[in-house]
């Protein structure tokens, strides 16, 4: 029998990796909204640069700033996760048509609502 051992590290809260966790989630369910938008409307879905390009023009609401305010590897990588759920989405639609009998119902997209933080 394997014996499967783990180790659990505990980082105390900290206010500046709280505000970047609460940056990012931010930024995540921005392009969620943009996309989710383009998808019921049947538009063409932006790629990747298009909404990098798109997050970095500065806002004058405070609040869509955190393209800018967030190191830019940590913005980059929000971005790709975002488009990443969203291909996979794609790939179960197309999996949902092949064998339905796989599935539970027909695949959703991701919701916008994740509170807190990332």
């Amino acid at each position: 029998m394997k014996v499967m051992r783990t180790e659990q590290v505990f980082i105390r809260g900290n206010g500046v990796i709280s505000k970047m966790c609460h940056m990012s989630k931010n930024l995540f369910n921005q392009a969620n909204y943009i996309l989710r938008n383009q998808f019921f409307n049947k538009e063409k879905m932006s790629s990747y640069k298009d909404l990098a390009k798109q997050f970095s023009i500065p806002s004058d609401i405070e609040e869509n700033n955190n393209f800018q305010k967030l190191p830019a590897q940590t913005a980059q990588w929000t971005i790709k996760k975002v488009k990443q759920s969203w291909n996979s989405f794609f790939r179960a639609l197309k999996a949902y048509k092949k064998h339905p009998e796989l599935f539970n119902g027909v695949p959703k997209p991701q919701n916008n609502g994740f509170g807190g933080e990332n």
